[in-house]
């Protein structure tokens, strides 16, 4: 027997069932890509540390399991269920695959970025601020899961206010916290000045990068928590948030894969042939920067 408990049921499906529908293909295909990324990663960096090769590895299987997890309930939805709002309507395993596995993604990507910017800046103050939000989003992440499980349906009439709560700092945390890693890296390599032409458009193509990757899953996140604030908007927010850790996943893939036209052996050469000589006033390579490339 289905839960006593109310159920907006429209009259006119499509716009409820079509974003979701979206989303779960744009999952899947963005999952399609972050295995190609994963693929590149495998085989140009074999020599990779074992904390990166985790990192990328496990969120892999994370992003993986939740694009499983998706597809079903989509073969649910739209196969064996189809035509039923009642089943359209049940929280099943969203719980899970949606908030829970999308912040536990983000959280150990930020908790990468953050590394990265303690290796630019050495200063503890801005990574302890991108670890503290990072903290704060998984936990309004999962506190959010939690209690959209404990709601029979995803009807926003049955989500408590307790819920909306969440949501709001969980999307917020995580827009504010990417905006910091991109403004922040940005910031630290544009403080490595040089004359060499060839080291400033490194470091250009660096910022540049750091800036599209931050702004996009930066924009994602706004978006994701305008469309939870607003009435009537329930489908149109699942559609952005069925694709928010396979956006994050990959941008921080693109970075990571982009060390492979950075390391080629040419520029490895210039890199050491550059330090060893001291070209520049300044470090022509600074060791930071390097530690971003490598």
């Amino acid at each position: 027997m289905p839960p006593e408990s109310p159920q907006i049921v429209p009259t006119d499906l499509a716009p409820v069932i079509g974003p979701q529908f979206l989303g779960a293909l744009f999952n899947a295909i963005l999952f399609g890509v972050l295995s190609s990324q994963v693929y590149t990663y495998y085989m140009a960096f074999p020599e990779d540390g074992i904390h990166l090769k985790t990192l990328v590895y496990g969120l892999y299987v994370l992003e993986t399991a939740q694009t499983a997890l998706i597809m079903q309930t989509a073969f649910r939805m739209y196969v064996t269920s189809f035509g039923n709002f009642h089943s359209l309507d049940l929280v099943d395993t969203t719980w899970l695959s949606v908030p829970v596995m999308t912040t536990v993604g983000t959280f150990f990507a930020q908790l990468f970025y953050a590394h990265r910017l303690f290796t630019l800046s050495k200063s503890k103050v801005v990574p302890a601020l991108v670890v503290l939000l990072a903290c704060t989003q998984i936990a309004a992440g999962i506190v959010t899961g939690v209690l959209v499980k404990q709601s029979p349906y995803l009807s926003p009439v049955n989500f408590r206010p307790s819920v909306h709560i969440a949501l709001g700092v969980w999307h917020s945390g995580s827009a504010l916290c990417d905006v910091i890693i991109a403004a922040s890296m940005a910031y630290y390599l544009s403080g490595f000045h040089t004359t060499v032409t060839r080291t400033r458009r490194l470091v250009q193509k660096i910022i540049r990068l750091t800036i599209e990757t931050g702004s996009l899953t930066a924009m994602l996140a706004i978006a994701a928590l305008v469309l939870s604030l607003l009435p009537d908007n329930a489908a149109n927010y699942y559609a952005v948030i069925l694709v928010f850790g396979k956006i994050y996943a990959n941008s921080m893939m693109v970075l990571i894969n982009r060390r492979a036209q950075w390391n080629s052996e040419d520029t490895k050469k210039w890199i050491s042939s550059a330090s060893l000589l001291g070209t520049d006033h300044t470090r022509t390579v600074p060791t930071e920067l390097a530690t971003v490339m490598a």
